[in-house]
């Protein structure tokens, strides 16, 4: 890829991972302040660990919405101009940005228990417990969202959630409510922390579901809440109508024929297969955003299916699709990749308190999606 003016790290100024629900204070770094010398809690809330350090303060840049450290990776711009730059004004059309490949994190972590009733959402949607994020990967902060049909975390910065887990039944896929479109922002989230209908408005994206619509067919007020936006990325029109939603179509077939339920893990990544070859990787991911607010367009979108038969048995397929057109019609296989492969490119452990036995049969190699079940 190439490069333009001074290197940059993207590495923001604030303080705060939140569960939405509880609303415990945020705590919000102030600009020019050294960074808060709190613990910091990964996985399951009351849990507290350490946060590795992150690079040694310099002189901040204002991009944007954000503030930047100056450092090692890169932020180019648009138009090339020099990073010293005046900051562009954001347009409605998407933008392209870098991103470290894989960073520290600044961010402290200030986190409550979740509340009884966000707790419950939590285990019935989250098969081996709450996905962990990886301290020293560059999520930034981020906050979570719990409902009965899904739980989520969602990234303030870049305004999209990392993973969104549901539980699917075949007794929710048995109803036959309409399809509507009510998009909106997700009011459990401050307004500076997510994304509007503005943002996608002539973005030539689409608004993505990772927890589908089509999964809620019986109760009204579940399928509604699959449309805040907590809940969408900016996907690729071809993809999402395309493969996309077939892969969607095909979840829901192996519920209906082989499995009672299923868990499903659904999110964006940053991701560039340049980064695996020693003599392509630079360090970093190129990206767009689009829209006032920036939101971030993944570079792939990814799914993790774990079926569950009535002996309880467990069945792990997981797909990785790139944001881009692909041919409807495809075959599944050849998007195929481990869950390891996954969690080792997002940072996220999606299922924490998986026994190791169960780890090393689901995880770590690729499935068949034959293993799972046939292909409609």
């Amino acid at each position: 890829m190439p490069r333009s003016g001074p290197a940059f790290v993207l590495t923001l100024v604030l303080s705060t991972w939140l569960h939405v629900g509880c609303q415990p204070t945020a705590h919000r770094q102030p600009a020019g302040a050294e960074p808060l010398s709190v613990p910091t809690t990964t996985g399951t809330p009351g849990t507290s660990r350490a946060s590795a350090p992150g690079p040694a303060a310099a002189p901040r840049e204002q991009v944007g919405p954000v503030q930047i450290f100056i450092g090692d990776g890169v932020v180019r711009r648009r138009d090339g101009d020099a990073a010293d730059a005046a900051p562009e004004e954001l347009p409605t059309a998407a933008s392209v940005r870098d991103r470290p490949a894989a960073g520290w994190s600044r961010f402290r972590v200030l986190h409550a228990a979740f509340s009884p009733e966000d707790q419950a959402r939590v285990d019935r949607n989250c098969l081996m417990g709450l996905p962990k994020r990886n301290p020293q990967f560059g999520h930034g902060p981020t906050r979570f969202v719990c409902r009965d049909g899904y739980v989520l975390e969602h990234a303030s910065a870049d305004k999209i959630p990392i993973w969104v887990s549901e539980r699917v039944t075949r007794g929710q896929l048995a109803g036959s409510l309409p399809r509507t479109n009510p998009f909106q922002p997700d009011p459990l989230l401050p307004s500076a922390e997510r994304s509007e209908l503005s943002d996608y408005r002539r973005s030539g994206f689409d608004r993505g579901h990772m927890a589908p619509n089509g999964n809620q067919t019986l109760d009204d007020r579940l399928r509604r809440e699959t449309f805040f936006l907590s809940n969408i990325v900016p996907q690729n029109g071809s993809q999402n109508q395309g493969i996309w939603a077939r892969l969607e179509g095909q979840c829901r077939s192996w519920v209906h024929s082989r499995y009672p339920e299923a868990y499903v893990i659904t999110g964006g990544m940053f991701y560039d297969p340049a980064e695996e070859d020693e003599s392509t990787a630079d360090g970093l991911i190129e990206f767009q955003q689009i829209g006032a607010n920036a939101v971030s367009v993944p570079t792939h979108t990814y799914k993790i299916f774990v079926g569950k038969a009535q002996d309880g048995t467990l069945r792990a397929v997981a797909f990785m699709i790139e944001n881009a057109p692909e041919d409807r019609d495809a075959p599944f296989d050849g998007f195929v990749v481990s869950v390891d492969f996954l969690e080792e490119r997002t940072g996220i452990d999606f299922m924490p308190d998986l026994p190791a036995a169960d780890e090393q049969r689901l995880e770590r190699q690729p499935a068949r999606v034959s293993d799972v079940g046939t292909v409609d």
